[in-house]
């Protein structure tokens, strides 16, 4: 991990994502990974 990134960013990353294909396809993607510490 050279760049720094937590597993937090990479979740933040992936919901930017899920919002910006639902806003221009309006595709719902769902997501398969989430934080361990998110119980």
């Amino acid at each position: 991990n050279q760049g720094g990134a937590t597993s937090r960013d990479y979740l933040r990353l992936a919901d930017s994502v899920q919002d910006k294909v639902y806003e221009t396809a309006g595709i719902r993607l769902e997501r398969e990974f989430v934080l361990a510490t998110d119980e």
